[in-house]
Order: structure tokens, then C-alpha cells, then sequence
């Protein structure tokens, strides 16, 4: 009787037992009467080169706009060198700095299922124009499907002047955002980018490179008041740039001698947050300057990757500068885990249930009656 009751528990335990798997570093211009252009994704690599004061700014950047074509202007303190980069890059950076997948068992047993009642888990107008005094710096540039055009203009109306004779509507809000930047006499470089097909409403383009000198790293972070009109109502419920929530996201990575941190010049803190760094692996480095031209963007041994994710519907005011972290042990994103739900499904029938309570009676009853 042992024997029988045991091969039969074992067999229907086998027999069931299955496996189942349970941003914008930027302002856009667009031309009049065209509807908002708006940026839907953005990465951006930053190298720094702490000797020669160098940062090389590498950016991605996807579009939804209805325009057939638009533009943006990127401001830097210098003069700044425009080449084509690979996509791949970001690939790379993605590929090394992502969240570990891990496989966690759990058990279940059909029984309880069987016996209990199931619960699903189902959750159902233009001002007047100063005369023209933008200097055209190195004559217009074609690179990564953009148009590149590097200003230096002397006053905004000036710069307003050239944006418009190009056929773009130089509003008071793009104004207003360039202005700091003319006053201390940055270049401006002007992308202009050309959609392909008229039906497509999404445009990628390569990535570009920007290498420039600077005291020290930074990323463009201000945005003018016409790119925060869509987050008004975040605004209005107190969110903010506190709710993380948004599906906006702004990844950046940077690459120096050390861990780094970022802060903006104005007066509220930065909501981004760091959330990985490690040193560069050899492979990882020669990977990096494959791709980016070892002779112009020089990634040297030792140095660290730091990435942060920025997720803020609305950006405070200030641009976002980078420096050694007083933090420099090593960050590694939280695991994802991926459970595994092993379920033993038992079939039982009334008259199954009343065999196995018989024979594990008469199973007891005989070994007490030997005991005996």
C-alpha cells in the first residue's frame, strides 16, 4: 500500500510539474505657422579632457514636429568643432551601464486555487530688427543630416534678424533664452534639420559632435518659456520638476578622470540624479575611441563613465555644470529581477480527493497498529 500511494503522488506531482516565465540641450526654432516642434528623447555624451580644458559634446536627439523642416540653436563659451558620430556610440553606453537582469524562482500550487475562490490580478508679434551684425564663423556646414551655421552676433535683435531672413520665427520666448548667451558672447551654432518624408512625424537624425574649450564641463540645461507650455498643468499641481513620473527623459553620460556630479548655476538644486559610475574597462575605452576618432577625442586609461538620468517635466532655471564627486566609490544600478513562477498544477476531482484521504487513513491506522 506504501508503495502504490507513493508512485501514485509521485506520478501526478511529475506529470504536473511545469515552468512558466511568469530632454533637450537646445531651443528649437521653427518656421511660422508650423505646429510645436518638441524633442521626445535625448542623450547626450560628454568627454572632458581636464588637461587641454577640452570638452567634446555629443548629442542625440529625437523630434516630433509636423514642420517639414526646423532648426535649433546650441550655445558653447568657444568656438566649437563639428563632426558626425556614430549612433552605436549611445548603443555601447546603454549596452554597458544597463540594469543586470536576474531570474528569481517562486513557487505556486494550483491546489490552493482548486479549493479557494481565484482573485484575478488584473488592475483594470515682431518687435523692430537691429541692423545686421551676426558673423557667420567657418561658412555653413553640412553634418549628421544637419545644416550647421556657428554665429557670433553682437546684440539678439541681431541674431533675430538672421533667423528670420532664414525663414524662421524668431520668438520672444527664443529671444529671451539666447539672450545670457549673446551678452557673454558665446557662439551660437544653428542646426537645421530637413524631415524626409512629409507623412512622418518623428525624425532622428546622427549624432553630432561638438569639441570646444571651456574652464569647465556643462551641459546646455535651460530651456526657453515656450518649451515648458506643455508641462503648465504639472505646474499648476504643485509636481513640477519633483515628479519623476514624466515620461521625459534626459540620460547623460560623462566621461573624465573621475566620478562626477552635476549642479546648475542657478539657485534651485538640480533634479537629476547619478545612477551609475565605473571606471572604463580597456575594451570598453577602445571601443569609445574607435568610434569617436582616438586622435580627436582622447579618452585616457583610468578614466570613469558617470551617467545620469534626469526625468523632470519641468526644468529648472540655470545650466548644469560638472565636477569630481566627493562620492567616488562605484554605482551600479538596482538589479532587475525576472521571476520564474515553477506551478505545480495538481488536477483534483472530488472522487481523487476522497482515494488520497482514505489512503493515507489506512496508511496512519496500519502504522499505528504496528507500533501497537
Amino acid at each position: 500500500m506504501r508503495i502504490i500511494l507513493g508512485s501514485l503522488l509521485l506520478s501526478l506531482l511529475l506529470l504536473a510539474l511545469a515552468s512558466q516565465d511568469a530632454a533637450r540641450g537646445c531651443a528649437t526654432a521653427k518656421r511660422p505657422k508650423d505646429e510645436q516642434v518638441r524633442i521626445a528623447s535625448e542623450s547626450a555624451l560628454i568627454v572632458w579632457d581636464e588637461k587641454t580644458k577640452t570638452q567634446h559634446f555629443i548629442r542625440r536627439a529625437s523630434f516630433t514636429a509636423a514642420a517639414k523642416d526646423f532648426g535649433f540653436l546650441v550655445p558653447t563659451p568657444t568656438l566649437p568643432e563639428l563632426a558626425e558620430v556614430p549612433d552605436e556610440v549611445f548603443q555601447s553606453l546603454e549596452d554597458w551601464t544597463k540594469r543586470e537582469v536576474k531570474k528569481r524562482y517562486r513557487f505556486e500550487w494550483a491546489l490552493w486555487n482548486f479549493l479557494m475562490p481565484s482573485k484575478s490580478d488584473e488592475k483594470g508679434g515682431k518687435g523692430k530688427m537691429d541692423a545686421p551684425a551676426v558673423e557667420l564663423i567657418g561658412g555653413e556646414q553640412h553634418v549628421a543630416g544637419f545644416r550647421a551655421a556657428r554665429l557670433r552676433a553682437s546684440k539678439v535683435g541681431a541674431l533675430q534678424g538672421w533667423l528670420q531672413e532664414h525663414g524662421y520665427e524668431a520668438q520672444p520666448e527664443l529671444m529671451k533664452w539666447v539672450e545670457p548667451y549673446v551678452k557673454r558672447g558665446w557662439i551660437i551654432t544653428a542646426f537645421q534639420i530637413e524631415k524626409k518624408s512629409a507623412g512622418n512625424d518623428r525624425v532622428s537624425t546622427q549624432s553630432v559632435r561638438m569639441s570646444f574649450k571651456t574652464d569647465r564641463p556643462f551641459f546646455p540645461y535651460r530651456e526657453p518659456e515656450q518649451e515648458t507650455k506643455s508641462n503648465k498643468e504639472d505646474r499648476e499641481r504643485g509636481k513640477k520638476w519633483k515628479n519623476r513620473e514624466s515620461q521625459r527623459l534626459l540620460r547623460l553620460f560623462v566621461i573624465s578622470g573621475e566620478r562626477m556630479m552635476g549642479k546648475l548655476d542657478g539657485t534651485e538644486i538640480w533634479p537629476g540624479w547619478a545612477t551609475w559610475a565605473n571606471p572604463l574597462t580597456d575594451s570598453q575605452r577602445e571601443t569609445l575611441t574607435g568610434s569617436l576618432d582616438a586622435e580627436k577625442v582622447p579618452v585616457s586609461e583610468g578614466a570613469w563613465l558617470t551617467v545620469f538620468d534626469d526625468t523632470s517635466a519641468v526644468r529648472p532655471e540655470g545650466d548644469l555644470f560638472f565636477a569630481a564627486s566627493s562620492d567616488q566609490s562605484r554605482l551600479e544600478r538596482p538589479p532587475l529581477y525576472n521571476d520564474v513562477v515553477l506551478a505545480i498544477e495538481v488536477i483534483l476531482c472530488p472522487a481523487l480527493i476522497v482515494v488520497l484521504a482514505v489512503g493515507l487513513f489506512v496508511l496512519v491506522w496500519r502504522r499505528r497498529k504496528a507500533a501497537v
